[in-house]
C-alpha cells in the first residue's frame, strides 16, 4: 500500500507498506553540464521492521543499461565486491553499493538474470558471467539480511554514467599507416587529418572508408614522410 509520493525533475521518494514492513526508496538524479554525456543518479531503500517478530529477507537490485541508446556488444566487469562496471559504444556506467557489501552478484545477457528474479521459485545469484562475452548485458545484487523487532536497514547505491575517451592507434604496415579505434565507441566518429598542431593546424577529413578487424575500424593511409597528425572527430 503507497502512502506517499513524491517528485520532481531531480528526485522521487515512495514510501510504502507491506506485510509489516515500512519501505522508503528514494532517487536523486545529478545530471552534466549540457553536452558531457555524464550523470548519476543515487538510490536509497529503507526498510523497517514494524512487525513482533524478526524477519528474513532476500533483496535484490536489477539494472539494465543500454548504454548510447543501443544495447549489443557491452562488457561487465566486477572490480570489487560492491563494484560493478558496465562498458561499450565509449561509455562507462559504475555502479558501487556504498552499504551494506551484497551477499550475492551475478550478471548476464538479457534476460537470462530477469527471468531468474521473476519467477516463482527462490534465487540465490551465482557470482558469475553469464555468459563472459559482450552483448545484452544486465546485472544484479543480492542482500540476505535479518532485520530484528524495530529495526531499520539502509541500502545506498549510485550509479555513474560517463563518457570514455576513444584511443587511436596506428601502426606501421610497409610503405602505409594504419588508424585504427573501435568499433563500440560513442557517437559518430570523423577521422581527420593535419601536417601542422596549435593555431595554424588545418584539419581535413580523411574519407576512406574504414574496414572493420577484430572489433575496430581500420583506415589504412600512406606514409608520406613528413609529419603528419591525426584525430577523431565527432
Amino acid at each position: 500500500r503507497v502512502l506517499f509520493r513524491s517528485y520532481s525533475s531531480t528526485n522521487a521518494i515512495i514510501n510504502y507498506r507491506w506485510q509489516g514492513l515500512s519501505v522508503t526508496l528514494g532517487f536523486t538524479l545529478d545530471g552534466g553540464m549540457p553536452g558531457s554525456y555524464a550523470s548519476d543518479i543515487s538510490e536509497n531503500l529503507t526498510i523497517q521492521n514494524l512487525t513482533g517478530s524478526p524477519i528474513n529477507l532476500h533483496l535484490y537490485h536489477y539494472s539494465d543499461f543500454d548504454l548510447a541508446g543501443t544495447a549489443d556488444d557491452d562488457t561487465v566487469s566486477f572490480p570489487a565486491a560492491n563494484t560493478v562496471v558496465q562498458r561499450g559504444k565509449g561509455m562507462m556506467a559504475t555502479e558501487t553499493v556504498q552499504t551494506p557489501i551484497p551477499s550475492f552478484w551475478e550478471a548476464s545477457w538479457y534476460a537470462i538474470t530477469f527471468d531468474k528474479l521473476a519467477g516463482n521459485s527462490s534465487v540465490t545469484l551465482s557470482d558469475s558471467l553469464n555468459p563472459s562475452g559482450p552483448g545484452d548485458q544486465t546485472f544484479a545484487y543480492q542482500w540476505d539480511l535479518a532485520v530484528g523487532v524495530g529495526q531499520t536497514v539502509v541500502i545506498t547505491s549510485v550509479d555513474s554514467i560517463r563518457p570514455v575517451p576513444v584511443q587511436l592507434n596506428i601502426a606501421p604496415s610497409g610503405s602505409n599507416v594504419i588508424l585504427s579505434w573501435p568499433t563500440n565507441s560513442f557517437g559518430s566518429l570523423q577521422l581527420q587529418s593535419s601536417s601542422l598542431l596549435g593555431a595554424e593546424s588545418n584539419w581535413t577529413a580523411i574519407t576512406n572508408l574504414p574496414a572493420v578487424a577484430n572489433s575496430q575500424y581500420q583506415v589504412t593511409v600512406p606514409h608520406t614522410g613528413s609529419a603528419q597528425f591525426y584525430r577523431l572527430r565527432e
